[in-house]
């Protein structure tokens, strides 16, 4: 029997190791619990399993915020230091805040699936009343308001899309494969791999 194909969504770092590295203080949550988009998933992703990718992508910006520097700041309302405090809490070093020139120095993986998450549901981000953020289901009722900690994770502008993640599982080693821009499917080779190592 052949499985259902594998879907993944290409993430710049360090967003995508913080989408797959659980939060201790929870049995669902990853540390970061949304994923901000200024458009839905697809319907047929909801409440799947898919993979996290880390793209290629690594600037000496990225690097300086994600090492915790606060000019750094890539989108309004991103806290780089609690980036770097969740990296640290998982026991992995950030890198300096401001990296010597020449070669970028890279504390996380590049190019590779890092783990996988359950798309659990889209949320409408919009104005809210106790953290001025507010999630919409499909109803359009408020089905959650993001706290403090993940407000700095992500971009909850009015009229944008969370994708809540559930059920983290970072791989123990990163599986090396190009990623493409939405979502894509893991060629099957790379798919099998990944269920094999969780």
């Amino acid at each position: 029997m052949t499985p259902e194909p594998l879907y993944a969504i290409s993430l710049y770092q360090p967003w995508a190791t913080l989408c797959v590295l659980p939060d201790p203080r929870s049995l669902i949550w990853p540390e970061k619990r949304y994923e901000t988009r200024g458009w839905k998933p697809p319907a047929r992703l909801i409440g799947r399993r898919v993979a996290v990718h880390a793209a290629a992508t690594w600037t000496r910006r990225l690097a300086e915020f994600t090492a915790g520097n606060h000019f750094a700041d890539l989108a309004t309302g991103h806290n780089p230091e609690i980036v770097a405090e969740i990296l640290r809490r998982h026991g992995i070093d950030p890198g300096p805040q401001v990296p010597p020139r020449g070669r970028l120095v890279r504390p996380l993986p590049l190019g590779a699936i890092v783990g996988t998450v359950v798309l659990a549901r889209s949320l409408r981000c919009t104005r809210g009343k106790v953290l001025h953020r507010a999630l919409l289901d499909a109803r359009g009722e408020i089905a959650a308001e993001p706290g403090f900690d993940q407000l700095d994770l992500g971009d909850f502008s009015p009229g944008r899309y969370a994708w809540e993640l559930h059920q983290p599982r970072p791989l123990a080693e990163p599986i090396p494969c190009r990623g493409l821009q939405r979502f894509w499917e893991v060629p099957a080779p790379i798919a099998a791999a990944i269920r094999e190592s969780l």
